[in-house]
């Protein structure tokens, strides 16, 4: 008999430990699935900031890199003026040059007494009219 006490006994413990992790389980459950969802939340707004800095960071280094290329165009813009302004042959040789080019045209505009060009008006496609 008293194996069949014990047999029985063993059995209601393993019911009551069964029935209690079940129990315990119905209450847990619920409470690790809202950690869960916050866990998550949290996992997603941070790979959310972390991708806004990096859009950031990478719109402040263009930035930057433009801000640098515009310096140096400036600096090199100068430096060929004033090369320029230096050597005011150059610019007349290579004006001369271009006059030795077909697909260049030069027109000449006559200056009137107060330094402003004059402008004279005709059809287009005439030829103004010498004076007689």
């Amino acid at each position: 008999m008293s194996n069949e006490r014990n047999a029985v006994v063993g059995g209601l413990i393993a019911g009551m430990v069964l029935v209690t992790f079940i129990i315990g389980l119905m209450f847990a459950w619920p409470i690790y699935n809202v950690w869960s969802s916050r866990k998550a939340g949290e996992a997603a707004l941070a790979e959310s900031q972390a991708a806004k800095q990096v859009i950031l960071e990478e719109a402040k280094a263009k930035a930057e890199a433009e801000k640098v290329r515009a310096e140096g165009l400036a600096a090199a813009i100068e430096k060929t003026g004033q090369a320029l302004r230096d050597n005011p042959e150059y610019t007349r040789h290579r004006f001369i040059e271009g006059l030795h080019d077909d697909s260049t045209e030069v027109i000449y505009l006559p200056i009137g007494n107060d330094g402003l060009p004059q402008m004279f008006t005709h059809p287009v496609g005439q030829v103004p009219s010498s004076s007689k």
